[in-house]
C-alpha cells in the first residue's frame, strides 16, 4: 500500500502545481508607462497640460488607464491613445503617475514623476535635434519642444525662440489647426518648411540654412523686421487668392549675402516689404521671383528699396518665345551715400523678354559720399518709368538689345554722368541731364523718333566730343548709336561745328572727309570732363 500511495500523491501534487501555474498565468498584471510630461518638465501657471500614458496586457484585456496627481485620482481613459488634460494648474511641484486596470482588475502602477508649475518671466528657448522625444512637430503653448537650459518646457507668450531644423517641417498651431505665436523674437537655423499660423510678435533671422514658410494665403504680422543672414529664405504665397498683397511680417527685409524668393501662383501677388541691402555685405544679394512656371503672372514690389550693395532681381520659371509682361517695382529705391560705394541694381532671366519696369523714384539717401547706380540687363529688359532724381551718375551693363536698359519718355537717369557698356535706349529728350558727360564705351544707344538730347560732352569708344550734331548711324559710329533722334553737343544754343547724320547713297563717297574731320576734332579736344566716377 505504501508503494502505490506515494505515487499516487505525487501526481495529485503536479497536477495542484499545474493548475496554479494556469491561473497565475491567465491573470498576469498589466504594466504602465508615462508618455508626457516628462519628469521635472516646467509649466507656467494657468497653462493648459496634456498627460500622456501608455499601457500594456500580456493577454490583450486592457480596460483602461487611471491617472493620479499626489496620490489621487483625477481622471480615467478607457480608450487609447490614453490622455487627459489639466487646466488652469496652479503653481507648485506635482508628483503624477498612472495606473493601467485589465478585465480581471489586475493593476500595474508606472514610475513617478514629477512637474513644476511656477510664474515663469520670458525665456530663451531651443527646439533643436539635441532635444530627445518630441512631443510633436507643433509650435505651440502646449507641445513640449523646447529646451530652457536643460529643463523641458512650453512655449509662452514672450519668449524668445531658436529654433534648429534637425527637426522635420513644423507647424505653427494644434492638430493641424493654425493658431498664432507671440515670440519676443525668432531664430531660424538649418534647412525645413514652415507652415500654419501667425507669427504675432518679434522680429524674424534666417540665421543660416534655407528657409521655407509654405504654403501661405496671408500676411504675416511681426513688426520686428526680417533678417536674413544667408543663405536663403522663401515666402511661398502659391495658395493666396489671384493677384493677392501681401507682406512678410511689417518691418523690412534687411538681406546680408542672401536671398529672398517670392514664391506666387499664376495670378501674380504684390509684396509691400522694404528692402536693405546694406553697404556693410555688398555682394550676393538677390531677391527670386518665381510664379511656378506661370510666364503671365505679374509680380509686383510696392515697398521701398534701400540699396548699399549688388542686387540682383532674377525671374524664374518663365521661359516664353514672346515677349511677356514685366515685373514691376514701384516702390522708392534710395542710393545709400553713407559710405563709398558704387550699389547695382541688376535683372536677369531664364526665359526671353521677362524683366522688369522700375517705376519708383530712384534718389540719393543722406550722407556725403557720391554714389553713383549700377544698372545691368542679364537676358531680361529693365524699363525705368520713374521720376529719377540721383545725382552722381549710371553706369549700364549687360546683354545687346532687346535685353538691355529702356528709359521711358517721362523718366530719366538722374542728373549726373552716365558710362554705357550694354545697350540703352532712349525714349525722351530729358532722360538725361543737359549738362551730362556721357560715355559709349560698348553695345549701342537706341535714340527713339524725335529724341534731341543735349549733352556736355560725348566719348565713342575713345574718341572725345564736345560739340556737335550726333544723329543716326554711319560707317564710323554705328557701333555707338542707332538713332531716329540727335545728340547735341554742347548743350547750349550754339550752332553746332560738325554734323553727323546718316548719309544717303550720294553722300557716303565722301566718308573720306569726314573721317578726316572727326580725326581733326579727337586731336583737337581737350581733356575728357570731370566723370562722377572718377
Amino acid at each position: 500500500m505504501k508503494r502505490t500511495s506515494e505515487p499516487r500523491l505525487a501526481c495529485w501534487g503536479l497536477m495542484l502545481l499545474v493548475f496554479a501555474t494556469v491561473a497565475v498565468a491567465a491573470n498576469q498584471p498589466p504594466s504602465a508607462g508615462l508618455g508626457a510630461p516628462p519628469s521635472d518638465a516646467v509649466f507656467g501657471i494657468g497653462d493648459n497640460i496634456e498627460l500622456r500614458a501608455s499601457g500594456f496586457d500580456p493577454e490583450g484585456a486592457l480596460t483602461k488607464i487611471e491617472f493620479y496627481i499626489d496620490g489621487s485620482l483625477i481622471g480615467e481613459d478607457f480608450v487609447p491613445p490614453y490622455s487627459m488634460w489639466l487646466s488652469n494648474v496652479a503653481a507648485g511641484v506635482y508628483s503624477y503617475y498612472v495606473v493601467a486596470v485589465d478585465d480581471a482588475f489586475a493593476r500595474g502602477t508606472s514610475v513617478v514623476s514629477r512637474i513644476t508649475v511656477t510664474n515663469l518671466s520670458p525665456r530663451s528657448l531651443n527646439w533643436s535635434p539635441a532635444t530627445p522625444i518630441y512631443t510633436s512637430f507643433e509650435w505651440n503653448s502646449t507641445s513640449l519642444n523646447w529646451v530652457a537650459g536643460f529643463t523641458r518646457t512650453v512655449f509662452h507668450t514672450g519668449d524668445s525662440v531658436t529654433i534648429g531644423f534637425g527637426v522635420p517641417n513644423f507647424f505653427i498651431g494644434i492638430d493641424g489647426v493654425p493658431m498664432p505665436v507671440s515670440p519676443a523674437s525668432t531664430v531660424l537655423r538649418g534647412a525645413g518648411g514652415i507652415s500654419g499660423g501667425d507669427i504675432l510678435t518679434g522680429g524674424l533671422t534666417v540665421d543660416s540654412g534655407r528657409i521655407i514658410f509654405s504654403n501661405y494665403t496671408s500676411s504675416l504680422s511681426f513688426p520686428g523686421g526680417t533678417l536674413i543672414h544667408g543663405p536663403d529664405l522663401t515666402f511661398d504665397v502659391s495658395a493666396a487668392s489671384p493677384g493677392a498683397t501681401l507682406h512678410f511680417g511689417v518691418g523690412p527685409i534687411t538681406n546680408i549675402a542672401a536671398t529672398f524668393t517670392f514664391q506666387t501662383g499664376d495670378a501674380g501677388a504684390t509684396l509691400e516689404n522694404d528692402f536693405v541691402i546694406p553697404s556693410v555685405t555688398p555682394i550676393n544679394n538677390r531677391i527670386v521671383i518665381n510664379p511656378i512656371s506661370r510666364p503671365q503672372a505679374v509680380v509686383r514690389f510696392s515697398g521701398a528699396l534701400q540699396l548699399g550693395g549688388d542686387l540682383s532681381l532674377q525671374t524664374l520659371g518663365e521661359a516664353s518665345a514672346t515677349p511677356l509682361p514685366l515685373h514691376v517695382w514701384s516702390g522708392s529705391i534710395v542710393l545709400d551715400q553713407s559710405g563709398l560705394r558704387f550699389p547695382s541694381l541688376s535683372v536677369s532671366a531664364n526665359g526671353y523678354a521677362k524683366g522688369f519696369t522700375i517705376s519708383g523714384n530712384i534718389s540719393d539717401g543722406p550722407g556725403d559720399a557720391t554714389n553713383g547706380l549700377q544698372l545691368y540687363a542679364n537676358y531680361a529688359p529693365v524699363r525705368l518709368t520713374g521720376a529719377n532724381t540721383y545725382a552722381h551718375g549710371t553706369r549700364i551693363g549687360g546683354q545687346s538689345y532687346p535685353y538691355g536698359i529702356e528709359v521711358a519718355p517721362e523718366s530719366s537717369l538722374g542728373t549726373g554722368d552716365l558710362e554705357a557698356y550694354g545697350s540703352l535706349t532712349l525714349l525722351g529728350s530729358h532722360n538725361l541731364a543737359s549738362n551730362a558727360n556721357v560715355s559709349l564705351f560698348s553695345g549701342r544707344a537706341y535714340l527713339g523718333r524725335g529724341v534731341k538730347i543735349r549733352l556736355n560732352s560725348l566719348k565713342l569708344g575713345n574718341a572725345l566730343y564736345t560739340n556737335g550734331l550726333f544723329a543716326g548711324t554711319n560707317l564710323i559710329y554705328n557701333n555707338y548709336l542707332a538713332s531716329n533722334g540727335s545728340f547735341r553737343l554742347p548743350p547750349v544754343n550754339f550752332n553746332p561745328t560738325v554734323a553727323i547724320t546718316t548719309r544717303s547713297a550720294a553722300q557716303r563717297s565722301s566718308l573720306a572727309i569726314a573721317s578726316s574731320l572727326a580725326q581733326r576734332l579727337q586731336t583737337s579736344t581737350a581733356t575728357s570732363p570731370k566723370s562722377s566716377f572718377g
